[in-house]
């Protein structure tokens, strides 16, 4: 069983992001924004209520 069916979303633009694993640290890239995103901003983003909104 997978832990989740969908990728985390990037906290600024709110598309999904590209997990990276290397050495036991995970990063988080959100290419539309071109830039890496901090871990705790991307936890506390997908885990508020109402962040999985259609627009």
């Amino acid at each position: 069983m997978s832990q989740t069916s969908q990728p985390p979303r990037c906290p600024d633009c709110d598309q999904p992001l590209e997990v990276m694993k290397a050495c036991g640290a995970t990063s988080f890239f959100c290419n539309h924004c071109n830039e890496l995103k901090s871990s705790q901003r991307v936890r506390e983003h997908n885990a508020a209520p109402g962040n999985q909104e259609q627009h």
